[in-house]
């Protein structure tokens, strides 16, 4: 018998600092990755003197960080390039380069921003959108070219412009990009990845289930990039860690239409067909799909503790909307039905600064002052009850 609990969750642990919600807390440490980079700022520290941006980055005197001429001053050109998602990211770099702009300027070095949107959704027109907008920014639009890109999120078009980055050996960093293999991130040297990777994902995953004996197993994936994405993934980590596993584990591509309608026939045959030989599904879907899924196998009987259901929640916010928790935990709060059926749900999620004490109260100042940049000059506000 499987035991769970409403809503249980595992946790990916890294590093405090970085919030497993907004992009923009990766880059606080941007000083430091530049350092790393193929920039050659070695005049100015050592890498391994930097221990957390708030040891890196201390408040100086005004009186001695000087006005730089900027026909004399070192110009580095930092280029935004973004799927123009809901989430504007622009505000947590700004806040990095306030803080590092003055212990720049002590080595008479500026800083240059270009911003360059394409369009979102990880799809056909984000690929054909992503190599012009690089080429113009680093060709057209900067005198000396990039000296850093930062973005773009989606796998697909970080793929589409791997070669370019490679080939003008431009040290990029992202938030995303995360279904990119482990093995082509080491071909790709200039690259950094300041996020989770599906491969990582995938083994928490593997190991979740190798360790409760979960072998007869069904993956219901959606039809969006990032879950085809990641079901290709989690297949290739089972063929190369667990062959075993592997063959005892059926998947099943969710139709395009359960996004808008409510296909209960599809969706009760499907677990009825998986029930003969299944106890334990994994979900890969947007949130009200896993739910509606939840709904239909409380419906045949199958949310009983024989049964358990597992999802990812790996951008956690309400703004993003793939495998929102807090989508799940809206529905327990206001539907007692709700909780019960929930009851089978495993989720697993990145851990944030927040679920650390020692780090919560640096997170929430960082997260208030991200949200109050984003309001006051981009036109976006965080919901009231959600962290970056």
């Amino acid at each position: 018998m499987l035991q769970t609990r409403a809503i249980s969750t595992f946790c990916i642990t890294r590093n405090r600092i970085w919030s497993n919600v907004a992009v923009s807390t990766k880059f606080f440490l941007l000083y430091a990755i530049l350092l790393k980079s193929g920039i050659q700022l070695n005049a100015i520290a050592s890498v391994t003197a930097f221990q957390s941006y708030g040891a890196v980055f201390p408040p100086l005197n005004p009186a001695i960080v000087p006005i730089l001429d900027p026909k004399n001053a070192t110009t580095l050109t930092l280029c935004e390039l973004w799927e123009n998602d809901s989430i504007p990211v622009t505000p947590g770099i700004e806040m990095a380069l306030q803080r590092i702009r003055p212990h720049f300027a002590l080595k008479n070095i500026q800083f240059k921003v270009l911003r360059h949107l394409i369009p979102a959704g990880c799809g056909d027109s984000s690929l054909l959108a992503v190599a012009p907008a690089l080429v113009k920014m680093h060709l057209n639009e900067s005198k000396g070219g990039c000296n850093l890109v930062i973005g773009p999120s989606c796998t697909e078009t970080m793929a589409n412009v791997r070669g370019l980055l490679m080939d003008w050996n431009i040290t990029t960093v992202t938030s995303g990009a995360s279904g990119i293999k482990y093995e082509d991130k080491l071909r790709t040297k200039v690259l950094t990845r300041f996020g989770y990777t599906q491969e990582d994902v995938s083994r928490v995953l593997v190991n979740v289930l190798g360790k409760y004996n979960w072998i007869n197993t069904a993956m219901l994936y959606d039809n969006d990039s990032y879950a085809r994405d990641f079901q290709t993934t989690f297949q290739q980590v089972l063929l190369t860690n667990n062959m075993t596993m592997s063959r005892q584990i059926e998947f099943t591509q969710i139709p395009n239409n359960l996004m808008t309608s409510k296909d209960t026939q599809w969706i009760d045959s499907i677990l009825l067909k998986a029930s003969e030989r299944s106890r334990v599904f994994i979900i890969a879907a947007m949130p009200h799909v896993v739910y509606q899924i939840l709904v239909a196998a409380d419906r045949l009987g199958m949310t009983n503790q024989d049964y358990v259901y597992l999802t990812t929640n790996l951008i956690e916010t309400k703004s993003h909307g793939f495998s929102d928790l807090t989508y799940f935990d809206d529905k327990a709060r206001s539907d007692p039905m709700a909780r019960r059926i929930l009851d089978s749900l495993l989720v697993i999620r990145m851990k944030s600064p927040a679920d650390d004490s020692s780090g919560r109260k640096e997170f929430e100042d960082f997260s208030n002052n991200i949200k109050t940049i984003s309001r006051e000059r981009y036109n976006y506000t965080y919901p009231s009850n959600e962290d970056v």
